[in-house]
């Protein structure tokens, strides 16, 4: 049970749960309406005659919008959690949670005062326990505030794999010629395309054939290509045990 300074916080991110399931079910939207085409091309890789599967065009703007409401629910909270620091140490001016680019930046002397002024010595200590910059134990905290900046999760790609993302509902291959499927890659984007076979020539495919098609984050330090769902599962997580973590030393503390 949050304590009464953080139960707006802690409803917020509740809510995030909401938002997320809107990001997958977009996602799922996306991929039902197969966002590609099967084309006959030369493998890159290999050189070969292969099939492929090439996106048609850029993500839906509707997964995009879901992604961004998802990260405002889940960056708001620590907001929140600042706030309420803040106001235990009667600061009226606005605050928002510290993060960084790097430990160096982080520890300056002149921020470590600040952030004792602003949120108290006991919190200041808590921030520099949990590393909340880039490279720290709390990285996944500075990645979260920069996809929260809007021009940052407008990066994002379809990704698939031509086997074990792939599901093959039935297909039929005629060819005077061997073929084989390559080596799955699960970052595979489909803008660059999925190559699904190679080495058929003058193959003849009936298919019906669904690519398993996710989206992930194209750089986003360190989620860059990783599919967008679990990333923002993973960040709700880490912030509700920040905000545990709080919870426990300052406001139900002794």
């Amino acid at each position: 049970m949050p304590s009464d300074e953080l139960r707006d916080a802690s409803t917020k991110l509740e809510w995030a749960q909401k938002d997320i399931d809107d990001v997958n079910a977009a996602i799922i939207a996306f991929a039902t309406a197969n966002p590609y085409r099967i084309v006959k091309e030369v493998d890159p890789q290999t050189g070969e005659e292969a099939t492929i599967a090439r996106g048609y065009g850029p993500i839906a703007t509707g997964i995009a919008r879901a992604v961004t409401h998802a990260v405002e629910s889940i960056w708001s909270p620590l907001d929140y959690l600042a706030s309420a620091l803040a106001k235990r140490q009667s600061v009226t001016d606005r605050v928002y949670f510290p993060t960084d680019e790097t430990r160096h930046e982080f520890i300056t002397a002149k921020k470590q005062r600040d952030r004792e002024r602003r949120f108290g010595k006991v919190a200041a200590a808590l921030f520099n326990r949990i590393e909340p910059y880039g490279g720290g134990k709390g990285a996944f905290l500075h990645a979260l505030r920069n996809l929260n900046n809007p021009n940052k999760h407008h990066g994002l790609m379809a990704i698939g794999t031509a086997m074990s993302g792939m599901h093959i509902r039935s297909i039929k291959v005629t060819s005077a010629g061997p073929f084989r499927v390559p080596t799955p890659d699960p970052n595979q984007s489909l803008e660059d395309g999925i190559t699904l076979f190679i080495g058929v020539p003058e193959q003849e495919i009936e298919h019906n054939i669904g690519v398993a098609v996710n989206v992930a984050f194209r750089d986003i330090g360190i989620f860059k290509n990783e599919p967008v769902v679990p990333v923002l599962v993973q960040l709700r997580d880490g912030v509700k045990r920040v905000l545990e973590t709080f919870d426990a030393a300052i406001f139900l503390g002794p």
